[in-house]
């Protein structure tokens, strides 16, 4: 029997899921989709609820035997509380993490961006001068290359080149 319950539980929790993307298909449900997800929230927070009550349940009888309602109830009420601090604690946990992202943003909008970015140098004109430079190893066939026979340097003539 215990894995039927489980069952139905499951299949609840699916058929409850599945109505946030159905709902947001048609052009009602985008409308009533608010209203899914705080009954998504409600069954979430019962559910939860009767959990901690059977657990708690558990627990108090291991302690002394729980015979009737007015102990159930007390069981009941201890569980209503947890549950409370619970999401009271999950509630803010929330709100100040929410908080904290909007002060980040708000920093990051109002300080300049200078303090983040590293400064590129600023590139300086040419000074206008000129260096006088004399080419040490010209490469092949090049106007400074001083080499006879090179095709910017002729040949000396024959009569020269013999002697």
């Amino acid at each position: 029997m215990t894995r039927w319950k489980m069952f139905g539980s499951n299949a609840l929790v699916a058929a409850v899921l599945g109505l946030v993307p159905v709902a947001a298909i048609t052009l009602v449900g985008m409308l009533l989709l608010p209203f899914v997800a705080l009954f998504i929230a409600v069954a979430c927070s019962l559910a939860y609820l009767a959990g901690v009550y059977f657990v708690g349940l558990r627990i108090m009888s291991a302690f002394a035997s729980i015979d009737s309602n007015a102990k159930r109830v007390a069981v009941l009420a201890a569980a209503l509380v947890a549950t409370t601090l619970t999401l009271v604690v999950g509630a803010t946990l929330l709100i100040v993490a929410v908080a904290i992202g909007a002060v980040v943003l708000l920093v990051r909008a109002l300080l300049p961006a200078s303090w983040r970015r590293r400064t590129q140098p600023v590139e300086r004109p040419w000074p206008q001068e000129t260096i006088e430079t004399t080419i040490v190893n010209p490469p092949l066939g090049s106007p400074a290359d001083p080499r006879p026979g090179s095709r910017h340097m002729p040949m000396p003539p024959a009569d020269i080149a013999g002697s």
